[in-house]
């Protein structure tokens, strides 16, 4: 079976969900579009679960050329079982690591090929070239639950591994 095209938001998550520990406790499964119910989250050392979700809101792709250029919504979730006060400062940190990672020249943050696995699919391996933090984390509010939820945009450049076109 062929794997898929990647497409922004299995990249974006991939290149999150793997950010090198320097910068944090990332992992995959705490990585998707929506927020899956709260159980489900990952469980840091202080007790506060976390979670991040990644939309594309817009960009232009490079002319002339396979490289995704797409702006994404990335927002940090935090909440803390038990409380009914959400950890607004877990969830802004969660978005301080990203964009601390974002500016990193270390070796694998960027230009390493990510395998990429959603929902049961495979698709092609992909590498981010860079990722920009264009908005200051702010504050979402309006949730009912109790989540912290701070969002900012960020622009990414990406392409497919080993695609061609003639």
């Amino acid at each position: 079976m062929m794997a898929l095209h990647p497409n922004t938001e299995v990249v974006v998550m991939a290149w999150i969900g793997s950010i090198p520990g320097q910068f944090g406790n990332f992992s995959p499964n705490m990585v998707a579009t929506q927020p899956p119910p709260e159980q489900n989250w990952p469980l840091n050392l202080d007790g506060i679960q976390n979670f991040i979700t990644v939309t594309t809101v817009g960009g232009s792709p490079m002319v002339g050329m396979p490289v995704a250029r797409p702006l994404v919504e990335v927002k940090a979730y935090a909440t803390k079982p038990g409380s009914n006060k959400p950890p607004w400062f877990a969830a802004n940190n969660l978005l301080q690591q990203i964009w601390l990672a974002s500016m990193s020249k270390l070796p694998g943050v960027f230009g390493r090929v990510l395998t990429i696995q959603s929902q049961g699919k495979i698709y092609a391996p992909a590498c981010v070239i860079e990722a920009t933090v264009h908005t200051e984390a702010r504050r979402v509010y309006g949730d009912p639950r109790n989540w912290a939820i701070y969002s900012m945009d960020m622009a990414f450049s990406w392409r497919e591994v080993g695609l061609v076109i003639q």
